[in-house]
């Protein structure tokens, strides 16, 4: 059984972009809780991708992972809809907290 990483996601750019992006991250919440499908779309190659209990707070995405963030998977998407982000995470069974900061692919 995985430990769980709790994840908040407040993305940065233009307005236009981060609202198409938390639309999708809405898209994918209700993909999740109205079909049980947990897959991400193709351009996320990241091993680890899976997030699980999504749900939006203000301008900030919150979502659970298996272990440890899912930092690859997080840069793939902003990417994706060029925009940055900021990821507070913490998984308290193995004494991983941590802020990143992604902004223009780095």
């Amino acid at each position: 059984m995985a430990n769980w990483c709790h994840n908040g996601v407040r993305f940065t750019g233009e307005p236009e972009k981060v609202a198409a992006i938390m639309a999708f991250m809405e898209h994918t919440r209700e993909q999740q809780e109205e079909h049980h499908n947990y897959e991400l779309p193709d351009y996320i190659d990241a091993k680890n991708k899976g997030m699980v209990e999504i749900y939006a707070k203000g301008d900030e995405v919150h979502f659970r992972s298996a272990w440890e963030p899912t930092l690859k998977a997080l840069c793939q998407i902003a990417d994706h809809y060029g925009v940055g982000y900021v990821n507070k995470f913490e998984e308290p069974g193995m004494f991983v907290y941590g802020k990143v900061y992604y902004h223009e692919g780095n």
